[in-house]
């Protein structure tokens, strides 16, 4: 994991600790508050009474997360702002322009969302949507994997089986999903949704621990040019999105269509 990637770490301890007295998610979560504001001046000293530990309960927290020093901890804060702000400015640009009113910005952002879901649309198979259906049903134990907006849709998909009666793992966050990925049992079914392939160099890690060879295994996709792909027995592509910022509600999209032709065809009250 990068070091720039010092949120995400952050996000994962608060999203996989239950236990609200454990001193590490309360670390986590006051420095997550603290992301925004440029810390450069701070010492250690004055870092850990805002988190309200001592200099020595954080700096083995930092160590704990991956980082050598309270310095390069530091750094690793700098660079996550810069990138967290570029891409904000990023996604500004693609759905709002300064030229436009709102009203018209509106129309132009709904229409390219249209078009990317147009393009999935096209992209589907049905035969190829049918035959993950009954891979489904036809498997005891199947383990969702995807996290941010890509986990939120996994989360709602794992609640809508769980209303036709049919068990589906979902975990929140990549901690809790890379300790499941270590437990998954063989002739099982996997299914990652990654709308940019961004999930994967997230956990380049514990990917491989993944049981590919014993599993089978299918990825929800816009990227064409993934080389993991290969991986998988089945991918499901969604076509290009418009705009990156409109990819999500392609996956949506298809996600909505597998469950309700699931329903369709094994629903039978």
């Amino acid at each position: 994991m990068g070091i720039s990637d010092v949120g995400r770490k952050l996000q994962d301890i608060v999203i996989a600790s239950s236990d609200e007295t454990s001193l590490s998610p309360l670390i986590a979560k006051r420095l997550l508050n603290f992301l925004e504001i440029d810390f450069s001046d701070y010492s250690l000293e004055d870092l850990a009474s805002y988190c309200l530990v001592s200099p020595a309960s954080l700096s083995r927290f930092i160590q704990k997360i991956g980082y050598r020093n309270y310095q390069e901890f530091k750094e690793a804060v700098t660079i996550t702002r810069k990138r967290v702000h570029q891409e904000s400015f990023d996604k500004q640009k693609e759905i709002y322009s300064s030229k436009l009113s709102l009203s018209e910005n509106s129309k132009r952002y709904a229409e390219l969302i249209r078009e990317s879901i147009q393009t999935t649309e096209l992209a589907i198979h049905p035969s190829q949507m049918d035959k993950i259906c009954q891979q489904i049903h036809d498997n005891e134990n199947i383990y969702l994997f995807g996290v941010h907006s890509s986990g939120d849709i996994l989360r709602e998909l794992q609640y809508a089986f769980l209303g036709l009666g049919k068990l589906v793992n979902y975990y929140d966050g990549r901690i809790n999903q890379k300790e499941i990925a270590n437990r998954i049992e063989n002739d099982s079914m996997i299914i990652v949704l990654s709308v940019g392939g961004n999930f994967f160099r997230h956990i380049s890690n514990w990917f491989f621990q993944l049981n590919f060879d014993n599993c089978q295994s299918v990825l929800i996709t816009a990227n064409k040019t993934f080389k993991l792909r290969k991986m998988f027995d089945e991918v499901i592509d969604l076509g290009v999105p418009s705009i990156q910022s409109t990819g999500i509600f392609q996956a949506q999209f298809l996600v909505d269509l597998l469950f309700a032709r699931y329903r369709e065809l094994y629903d039978n009250k």
